[in-house]
């Protein structure tokens, strides 16, 4: 059975016409506020209903000189990334920035990174093209 790898992945802003660039990798955490009650149906044990869903996205962009990160990401922004796993399968995720900063190593002049991290804002869509709401 072979492997997937995330080798061809990467992010795209929605409505963009290419991918931004340099992009480390992707990483989305999704969770549930799940609900615990007890009542007369459940004979003495906890049931549980998932509550409000969210999810946060992180991502490592590279500075660089073709392509500032600030002109495509602030904090604060709303919009909708693209995370792709190959060139197929990809997540769709409104989200607001929440979290950016900067990298700099001086001592071994590593590349400098920018970690951006965003909290959904509505529902997502997985790379089945499910919507993450129930009915």
């Amino acid at each position: 059975m072979p492997v997937k790898t995330g080798v061809n992945g990467f992010v795209q802003l929605q409505g963009a016409a290419s991918p931004y660039a340099d992009i480390q990798g992707w990483e989305i955490n999704l969770n549930a506020n799940p609900k615990s009650y007890g009542s007369s149906s459940t004979a003495g044990h906890k049931s549980s209903v998932a509550g409000v869903r969210q999810c946060t996205c992180s991502f490592n962009a590279l500075l660089n000189t073709d392509e500032a990160v600030y002109d495509s990401f602030k904090v604060g922004d709303q919009l909708t990334l693209l995370l792709y796993e190959d060139d197929t399968r990809n997540w769709i995720v409104p989200v607001t920035i929440s979290t950016m900063g900067e990298t700099v190593d001086m001592d071994e002049g590593e590349l400098i990174t920018v970690p951006i991290e965003a909290v959904s804002n509505g529902a997502w869509t997985y790379p089945d093209g499910t919507l993450s709401v129930t009915s």
